[in-house]
């Protein structure tokens, strides 16, 4: 039974890429079975704008291998940005792959009100790449991943 629900929240989640609106009640099910609350994302009059959640890939070591940022209204969970694996998605698509070669997971290095920092991990928890910045966009509304010059 654990597996038909894990088939079916991969499934949500693969999609969200295209399609970010969800019932509320199926998503939650899986994200309590499979992420755990990590910290909520706020604008600067303290509106929430997304929970993340995420999934470990060893507890021990901080290392995740998904996450979630997503917003409960009105019955619904709109997935505002997912990582699963090495695909980095939010609400208009994949916006960056990173390498499938040696991918341990990743650190989250830093938590603000409306960013989070990131890096790639390797085997035993130290970061080994630049950072990874999410960032909230307030002229387009959306989570995306800051790119740097």
């Amino acid at each position: 039974m654990r597996f038909i629900v894990y088939i079916v929240f991969l499934g949500l989640i693969t999609s969200g890429c295209n399609d970010n609106k969800n019932d509320s009640s199926n998503l939650n099910k899986g994200i309590n079975t499979k992420y755990e609350y990590f910290h909520t994302f706020k604008d600067q009059q303290t509106n929430v704008l997304g929970k993340l959640y995420v999934h470990y890939l060893n507890a021990h070591l901080n290392i995740i291998d998904s996450l979630l940022i997503v917003n409960d209204e009105n019955g619904t969970t709109d997935t505002l940005y997912h990582i699963t694996g090495t695909d980095l998605c939010n609400k208009k698509g994949v916006e960056l792959e990173v390498s499938k070669e040696k991918f341990n997971g990743y650190k989250i290095v830093l938590t603000k009100d409306d960013y989070m920092v990131l890096v790639l991990s390797d085997s035993i928890g130290n970061g080994r790449s630049d950072n990874l910045t999410i960032h909230w966009d307030y002229a387009d509304k959306l989570f995306e991943w800051l790119k740097t010059p």
